[in-house]
């Protein structure tokens, strides 16, 4: 009987035995083994390895469809109009996508962009973020729901000297009002109420909205329609070339996302 074979005998009488089963350390792949001692068995070797080894973060399965589209809208006169104001935007569609049947869109990414005209016919240069930031914005919805807890002040407001925490008070009568400030926001937030995004419109930026460290994933259902709109609020001081709106992710079957989900349940 050779060393191994004593090792499983041993092992299992203590199985037989009823001792408690050793916790040992797994033995990393390729190191020195932890333990000699016919009485302490040694761990079994595992190893992990991804598949395609450190190709495995760069390659793209054939099941998942790169998807990408880009919409672009030529300006109109009302994007110069001087009767533009928070209380009557201009709400323009961009661009939108309707999922297939029996498919899902996952999407990574999104982007809204412009450009300006360049130094020859023809030429355009992109806009930098943030331009006219308090002119314009833009929205994101799918079927009218905006699936984001997120709210912005495109138009500022006057500066209130009450802190913000403080901002409600209580009335004669036991009843609770409101100071001015909160009547400033709702004024100059409350564009596009009636059917647009309202605070939820989104600025001129690069960066997608949320904390940037997360990964950004919207899922778009089958039948389902993802639409990108811009919201004039001021007339623009630039003249633009174009408006831009670009989504990219995952065309998806329902199986696949039924399983994706059920696997990452938090």
């Amino acid at each position: 009987m050779d060393g191994n074979d004593l090792s499983k005998w041993l092992h299992g009488q203590r199985q037989q035995e009823g001792w408690p089963p050793q916790t040992q350390s797994v033995r990393n792949p390729g190191g020195d083994l932890l333990s000699t001692n016919p009485m302490a068995p040694e761990a079994p070797r595992v190893q992990v390895v991804n598949p395609l080894g450190a190709m495995y973060e760069h390659f793209q399965h054939p099941i998942y469809d790169s998807f990408e589209r880009q919409f672009r809208v030529l300006p109109t006169d009302s994007f110069y109009d001087p009767a533009r104001s928070p209380s009557n935007p201009f709400i323009f569609p961009i661009g939108g996508f309707k999922v297939p049947k029996n498919q899902y869109l996952m999407i990574l990414g999104y982007e809204f962009s412009s450009a300006k005209f360049g130094i020859t016919p023809g030429d355009t240069v992109r806009l930098e973020p943030e331009r006219m930031s308090t002119l314009w914005c833009f929205d994101l919805d799918i079927d009218g729901t905006r699936p984001r807890q997120c709210q912005y002040e495109i138009d500022p407001v006057p500066i209130s000297i009450t802190r913000a925490a403080f901002s409600l008070v209580r009335g004669t009568g036991g009843t609770r009002t409101q100071q001015a400030a909160f009547f400033n926001s709702a004024q100059a937030n409350s564009f596009a109420l009636v059917g647009g995004p309202g605070k939820a419109a989104l600025p001129f930026q690069a960066q997608h909205y949320g904390p940037q460290a997360p990964a950004f994933t919207m899922l778009v259902k089958p039948n389902q329609t993802v639409q990108g709109s811009g919201i004039i609020l001021r007339a623009l001081e630039v003249p633009l070339a174009y408006v831009q709106f670009t989504i990219q992710g995952f065309m998806l079957a329902p199986n696949v996302v039924e399983r994706f989900q059920r696997e990452s349940q938090p």
